[in-house]
């Protein structure tokens, strides 16, 4: 389980630290306050590879396709946002520490000691020959004592970056993630090979007892999961039935898949009645401890909260709740302990 959180030089945080982290960890606070950028920053870090960066921009709306130049100033501007105040002369730094594995850290930096040559046919119209550029590295320095450096490199009209196999386990759902169909069916085959779908199914059923018979059907060509419904006389795509089962499907796949690991889910509110959120959470709480799957979710929903208070009656010492402040331009998470979060839910004080 990851205890603790450090960034450097990172998107909005120029230098944060959070500590004793748990099970359970909950991420508040205004918006344009760093909350997925600290989900992001974490999900990276956990990883092997800069194509984790593509991803994230990706999630965030941003086009997946490159326009590549051939100048320092205009490579810089793509990986600029991971700087702290777009300070790309200071090295990025984010580090953890999981008690089991150890100290892990990654460091972002522009590597003036290589150059990346771009071809003809990469270079905006209007610019003449070919051109270079400094590239960014990303270097992970790994538990085992080994570091792993990966230069993004533009070779052929097309972006290599080389990957490490040594990775913590680690699952993102973003809004637009968390109910890709795909997703969910490959998380909804692994527990299956491995023989541990049915407490699955029945912890689906025990929350959505409209649902039965779930299965992996194709779908044109994609195999996604099926179920019937009282509604239906036919299995239907999840997607189909509803968008807040889909959800809390995904997420419940994800936390049984990463044993060990963590899941990083982004507005984890979002989907679901309201009526139904003191028994989804306690589903998720449930099996993430029998999982030993750590948490780290952010929300702006007082419904949700009220949920985790209901849920964490029995073990206020599996949650902390981190809130996004800012004071004189600077970002902070301040924590609340399990037993302090619950006493402010109970007395009904604004958290989020």
């Amino acid at each position: 389980m990851i205890t603790e959180i450090s960034f450097e030089n990172y998107r909005c945080f120029e230098r944060l630290k959070v500590s004793d982290l748990k099970r359970i960890n909950i991420i508040v606070g205004h918006n344009g306050r760093g909350k997925t950028a600290f989900l992001e920053g974490l999900y990276m870090l956990c990883g092997g590879s800069p194509e984790l960066y593509f991803r994230t921009r990706a999630w965030r709306g941003l086009s997946p396709q490159i326009r590549l130049k051939a100048s320092d100033k205009a490579n810089e501007g793509l990986f600029s946002s991971l700087f702290s105040h777009h300070d790309t002369k200071h090295n990025v730094l984010l580090e953890m520490m999981d008690r089991t594995s150890g100290r892990r850290s990654l460091r972002i930096y522009f590597s003036k000691s290589e150059m990346v040559t771009f071809p003809l046919d990469s270079i905006e119209k209007g610019e003449q020959g070919a051109g270079s550029a400094v590239p960014v590295t990303f270097e992970w320095s790994l538990p085992s004592g080994d570091s792993h450096a990966a230069s993004v490199q533009v070779l052929d009209d097309t972006i290599t970056m080389p990957s490490s196999t040594e990775v913590f386990p680690a699952v993102f759902l973003s809004p637009i993630t968390v109910s890709v169909p795909t997703e969910t069916g490959k998380r909804f085959s692994e527990v299956s090979k491995r023989g541990r779908l049915q407490p699955v199914l029945r912890e689906v059923e025990t929350i959505y007892p409209e649902l039965s018979d779930l299965s992996l059907e194709y779908e044109g060509e994609v195999s996604i999961v099926h179920a019937k419904t009282h509604l239906s006389e036919e299995k239907l795509p999840l997607q189909f039935i509803s968008g807040g089962i889909t959800k809390y499907l995904s997420v419940l796949l994800a936390v049984v898949t990463s044993q060990s690991g963590v899941v990083l889910v982004d507005e984890i509110e979002n989907g679901f009645y309201f009526g139904k959120l003191d028994d989804v959470w306690q589903s998720f709480a449930r099996q993430c401890k029998q999982q030993n799957t750590q948490m780290f979710l952010t929300t702006h929903s007082w419904e949700f909260l009220k949920a985790v208070g209901s849920a964490s009656k029995d073990s206020p010492d599996d949650y902390c709740l981190l809130r996004a402040e800012e004071d004189k331009g600077t970002i902070t998470l301040r924590q609340f302990a399990g037993k302090k979060m619950l006493a402010a839910i109970k007395q009904g004080m604004e958290l989020r």
